[in-house]
């Protein structure tokens, strides 16, 4: 994160995509009005006002937002979402095994009431995956209602947390659905348009770019 200041009042941005929240990062899939839309979504401050406001160090804000011309890769292997530790197998691996037949249901919901070539509702999607199995981790019983309710705090997480989990219980339900063996280590959402997938399977959101690990 780095510090400006914007009309006196001093503001943070993200340096790079391991500093966004999830609300944040599918604003910017969203962002349709270039370098000043996404300071807006990191700062809060509606676009009027940064057109007129005055920037101490826009140089450095504009050249600390180039990390978004990147593409976002995450850690593939889920091992906490925000505050919340996922539990882990003997390999040291989060391997979600579906406890509760409504959390499986609920996802299945979910996932089958995406527009298909949605790209950016397919992503928007982990937050509600998350908040289903965090809600039984926290309370331990599942509780439909409760669940929604904890989307908004899932949507404050940090972004690369919920898509490295949410992309997790996204193949989980398709391997379990479809019969079908999807490795996970390779699922990550793009900011770019998807291309045209099969109307047959939920399968052909998923994209097949290779993660990294975070430093």
């Amino acid at each position: 994160m780095i510090k400006f200041k914007l009309n006196g009042k001093e503001l943070t941005l993200p340096s790079s995509w391991l500093d966004p929240n999830f609300a944040q990062y599918i604003g910017i899939m969203e962002n349709k009005a270039g370098t000043i839309g996404a300071i807006s979504i990191f700062t809060g401050v509606d676009i009027q006002t940064l057109k007129k406001a005055k920037i101490e160090g826009l140089d450095m804000v504009i050249k600390t937002l180039s990390f978004l011309r990147e593409p976002a890769n995450f850690e593939a292997n889920a091992t906490q979402i925000g505050k919340y530790k996922l539990p882990l197998n003997s390999k040291g691996f989060f391997d979600v095994q579906f406890e509760s037949l409504g959390q499986f249901e609920d996802m299945k919901s979910i996932m089958m009431s995406v527009p298909e070539k949605d790209i950016v509702s397919h992503t928007k999607a982990y937050a509600n995956y998350a908040a289903i199995y965090l809600q039984k981790l926290r309370d331990g019983e599942y509780d439909e209602d409760k669940a929604k309710l904890m989307i908004t705090e899932v949507m404050e997480m940090p972004a690369h947390e919920v898509i490295a989990a949410g992309s997790f219980f996204f193949l989980k339900l398709l391997n379990l659905l479809t019969g079908t063996t999807t490795n996970s280590q390779t699922t990550n959402p793009k900011l770019k348009k998807s291309k045209p997938g099969s109307r047959s399977s939920k399968k052909s959101l998923v994209p097949t770019r290779r993660l990294r690990k975070s430093r």
